[in-house]
């Protein structure tokens, strides 16, 4: 009796604005989930029905279930829209954990960079990013969201291909970049990916040197930043004995 209480108060806590207190419901939910069957036909009826209430702690919960139910993992997607980043990267982790223990739960993710709103693409970058997956297909995905039309998308995807294996192709698409777009943002991530990637072109280390010279004071930054890390790498020489840029190929 006392378990069904409490289990009750949990799920009415799930309408929750105090964060502590709906995680502490959300988490009671999820150790009690494995033993009650009773306790998973209410909560995907509770997923189903029309309400006021939010859906997506609903959601969190019944995606602990093995195999988690189609709906639960859609309302999460849905919910990568939300205002919260809290919430945001809640579900990030878990869809990254999921994926991690199914491979064949990647497509519904996927899907949502054709489809999403920005802020649902820039968190299933990030998801990608989480997730460490190498191979390529992620780094095609990534590289077409170097074209995406929300710069915060741009840099999601710039900043995930450093931990990428990036072809020359790639590279170029990311000196492109650096040269321009129009987001100060995505260029300086551009920047430093191209860095950490290592191997530089010669026009990418010409492109650093002159906007160490020219560039306005963020750019000029983030040059001063991918010089370094080329420096630690021992790819150019010490900022302090650079010469004049070299001059940029012709397009």
């Amino acid at each position: 009796m006392a378990e069904t209480t409490q289990i009750a108060e949990w799920i009415q806590a799930l309408d929750r604005s105090d964060k502590q207190a709906l995680r502490s419901a959300v988490d009671g939910l999820i150790e009690a989930l494995p033993s009650s069957p009773e306790l998973a036909s209410a909560l995907k009826d509770l997923l189903s029905a029309p309400q006021a209430k939010p859906r997506w702690p609903v959601a969190y919960i019944l995606a602990h279930l093995s195999p988690p139910p189609p709906g639960a993992l859609q309302t999460l997607l849905t919910t990568l829209d939300d205002a919260d980043p809290d919430i945001r990267w809640a579900i990030i982790l878990l869809l990254a954990r999921l994926t991690r223990a199914d491979i064949a739960m990647l497509q519904l993710p996927m899907e949502v960079l054709i489809n999403g709103t920005a802020t649902q693409r820039r968190m299933v970058i990030y998801f990608l990013k989480e997730l460490k997956l190498k191979n390529e297909t992620v780094v095609k995905t990534l590289l077409n969201s170097l074209c995406d039309a929300d710069p915060t998308v741009r840099v999601a995807a710039v900043i995930t291909l450093k931990e990428q294996d990036v072809p020359i192709e790639g590279r170029k698409a990311l000196l492109e970049l650096l040269l321009r777009d129009g987001d100060v943002r995505v260029q300086h991530a551009a920047a430093i990916t191209l860095a950490s990637l290592g191997s530089p072109s010669e026009e990418f280390v010409a492109t650093l040197h002159q906007a160490m010279q020219t560039a306005p004071p963020p750019l000029k930054k983030a040059a001063g930043a991918a010089l370094r890390i080329l420096q630690e790498k021992r790819e150019v020489r010490p900022i302090r004995q650079l010469t004049s840029p070299l001059k940029r190929t012709s397009d």
